[in-house]
């Protein structure tokens, strides 16, 4: 498992590097001075010990619901420097609290109360509703 979560890591960061490069080169246009980038992510790592699924439900553990259920989720707008907000938040509370941030990024604070999710059976049909575990930490931190 070590040596996947490694590639993982490694695949994240050059998609990272090349997306940061497309914003880059847009935001280097006239057009794109004033462009708001959002990047979304389908799924997680899925790099997990055991398939966070209904059958398992008392048994997952927070590291296997993040792998399963998180996704990465950015914004780009030129509105000063950028961070990472550690929060447990479904994407549409996110969209929801950038909109009303007046798309000036995500609101502080806003962190929607509802982490329900639905766990899948074995023909991959949400047959169980649970709720993702909470992490403690919840760190902000500026980027460049």
């Amino acid at each position: 498992m070590p040596a996947r979560r490694k590639s993982y890591a490694e695949q994240v960061g050059c998609v990272t590097s090349l997306v940061g490069g497309l914003i880059d080169r847009v935001r280097a246009t006239d057009a794109g001075r004033d462009a708001i980038f959002i990047v979304h992510g389908d799924h997680g790592s899925r790099v997990m010990d055991s398939l966070p699924d209904a059958s398992r439900a008392g048994a997952i553990s927070k590291e296997d619901y993040a792998a399963g259920f998180s996704t990465l989720f950015a914004v780009a707008s030129g509105e000063g420097p950028g961070r990472v907000v550690k929060v447990q938040a479904p994407v549409s509370g996110l969209l929801e609290s950038f909109v009303n941030n007046d798309a000036r990024g995500l609101g502080e604070g806003r962190t929607p109360a509802d982490r329900s999710i639905f766990l899948a059976d074995q023909l991959w049909h949400p047959s169980r509703q649970a709720t993702l575990p909470q992490w403690e930490e919840q760190a902000q931190t500026d980027r460049p």
